[in-house]
C-alpha cells in the first residue's frame, strides 16, 4: 500500500464524500486502520502463517478475512492494494455483504463530533480488539495518533500566502513556520516571525502528533 501519510488523506476525504459523513469521523477510521496496520506497513497479522490471523489494513480475521480475500479475487485486485482495502472497507461499511454489515459503525459515527470521539466510536463498533469494554479502547492513543496525521496532511483551510519579508529571509521562515502550525490547529499566536514559547509548544505538539 501507499505510505500512511500520503494515502491517509486521501482516504479521509473519500470516506467523507462516500459515506457522507465528516473529515473529521473518517479520520476516526483511517487512524484506527493506521494503528492496526502500522501506518499500512503490516498487511498480515505478526506471528501469524499464511491464511491465518488478520489480513489488510483493517486486520480482518477468522471469516471477515476469508471474506475480504473472497472480495479482492472477485474483482480481480491484489489484497495489498490500495484499492482492494479501500473497497473492502467501504463494502462492510456500506452494509453490501449481508453477513458483514457494519452501517451501525457509520451511523455511531454521525453522532460525535470531535476526533477523539470518532476514534474511540470507530475502535468500538467495528475493530474491537481484545480486552474492548464499554469504557475503554485497547491502543486509543496509538489510534488517535494516527488520526490526527491523517488530519493534518489535508489541512481544513488552504494555506494562504506569505508576504516575503524584504532583506530576512530568517523571518519570513519563521513566519511559515507558525502559519503552517496555525492552519494544523496546533498555533493559536500572532503570525509575527518571532517564535516565542507558544511557538515552541505548538512545534512539539505537532512532533508529538505526527511521531517525531
Amino acid at each position: 500500500m501507499t505510505p500512511f501519510d500520503k494515502l491517509a488523506p486521501l482516504w479521509v476525504e473519500k470516506l467523507a464524500a462516500d459515506l457522507g459523513i465528516t473529515r473529521v469521523q473518517a479520520a476516526g477510521i483511517v487512524g484506527n486502520l493506521g494503528f492496526e496496520s502500522i501506518g499500512f506497513t503490516k498487511l498480515r497479522e505478526i506471528g501469524q502463517p499464511e491464511g491465518k490471523g488478520g489480513y489488510g489494513a483493517g486486520q480482518w480475521t477468522a471469516d471477515r478475512r476469508v471474506s475480504f480475500l473472497s472480495y479482492c479475487a472477485q474483482h480481480g485486485e491484489d489484497w495489498h492494494s490500495d484499492e482492494a482495502n479501500y473497497g473492502y472497507l467501504l463494502h462492510e461499511l456500506r452494509g453490501e455483504d449481508p453477513e458483514h454489515d457494519y452501517r451501525h459503525t457509520v451511523a455511531a459515527l454521525k453522532r460525535v463530533d470531535t476526533v477523539e470521539k470518532a476514534v474511540f466510536s470507530f475502535g468500538q463498533t467495528y475493530e474491537r480488539p481484545g480486552g474492548t469494554t464499554p469504557g475503554n479502547l485497547p491502543g486509543f492513543e496509538g489510534r488517535l495518533m494516527y488520526a490526527k496525521r491523517a488530519l493534518l496532511g489535508h489541512p481544513a483551510v488552504p494555506p494562504a500566502p506569505i508576504a516575503p519579508v524584504a532583506d530576512d529571509p530568517v523571518v519570513a521562515l519563521q513566519k511559515q513556520v507558525q502559519q503552517s502550525l496555525a492552519e494544523a490547529g496546533y498555533y493559536k499566536g500572532e503570525i509575527d516571525g518571532d517564535p516565542g514559547p507558544r511557538t515552541y509548544q505548538a512545534m512539539n505538539d505537532y512532533r508529538a502528533a505526527r511521531g517525531v
